[in-house]
């Protein structure tokens, strides 16, 4: 009996000796240098994927709040047609601006560098360069989010298309968001969306119908300008190009 015990401390001391055995210096270094390896690869790529995410979440906050301002613009009035001059945004940006929580407003002409980046600080998906927004109106609201307004068919019945290829969607104008406001990428199917206006609801650039779903240039992917990115997130579509 006795000798068991004296065993068992024997053995306990051995296993607790090779317990405390520890790693050495090097391979510690080791270690810490295959998991900075590892980190510089990945964390580009997540951090990519976290600002994607939280872009798209913004991007349907925008269309949800911006939607119910234009149900209310209807209630008011009846529709969204016939309610402003053409071309003239103000107007429009007015009708919207009292259902939304804004902070700032900006009237046509001077939209960059107040309620949207300076047009060589914004661009394309593919890299192209984009266009000048001072012929729109627009707010910053309370969230940091730019919103502009362009107003171009009081009617509602334009039709966009080229070279035969027409929209089936007729439009009275259009939005445009940057859903984090003066912070990056400013990059169209980033963190800039696009929506039409109709006689009766908005509709996000991309939808099935619209001239940028029928034009391959618009398409959400690589090599395409991402106008059509918006439609497509909504939906549920995760992106599928590389940052």
């Amino acid at each position: 009996m006795l000798n068991n015990v004296f065993i068992d401390i024997i053995m306990f001391r051995k296993e607790l000796k090779f317990m405390k055995k520890g790693f050495t210096l090097a391979e510690v270094l080791i270690t810490l240098g295959i998991i900075g390896v590892v980190a510089a690869m990945t964390m580009p790529t997540l951090i990519n994927n976290i600002n994607n995410k939280q872009n798209i979440a913004a991007l349907k906050k925008a269309y949800s709040l911006i939607s119910q301002a234009g149900v209310d613009v209807i209630r008011e009035n009846g529709s969204l047609a016939n309610l402003c001059e053409a071309n003239d945004t103000d107007c429009v940006r007015d009708l919207f601006k009292g259902s939304l929580k804004v902070v700032k407003t900006c009237d046509k002409g001077a939209i960059e560098g107040n309620c949207w980046v300076h047009l060589n600080e914004w661009k394309r998906l593919n890299g192209d360069a984009a266009w000048s927004m001072e012929s729109k109106a627009g707010v910053i609201l309370n969230d940091g989010m730019f919103v502009l307004f362009g107003y171009r068919s009081p009617n509602c019945n334009f039709v966009d298309g080229i070279d035969g290829l027409m929209a089936d969607v007729m439009e009275c104008g259009d939005v445009s968001v940057d859903v984090n406001g003066f912070r990056g990428p400013n990059v169209m199917g980033k963190d800039i969306f696009f929506f039409y206006i109709t006689e009766n609801k908005l509709v996000p650039f991309g939808t099935e119908g619209t001239w940028t779903s029928t034009n391959r240039y618009y398409r959400c992917e690589n090599g395409g300008d991402g106008e059509a990115c918006a439609a497509e997130y909504i939906s549920g579509v995760k992106p599928k190009f590389k940052n």
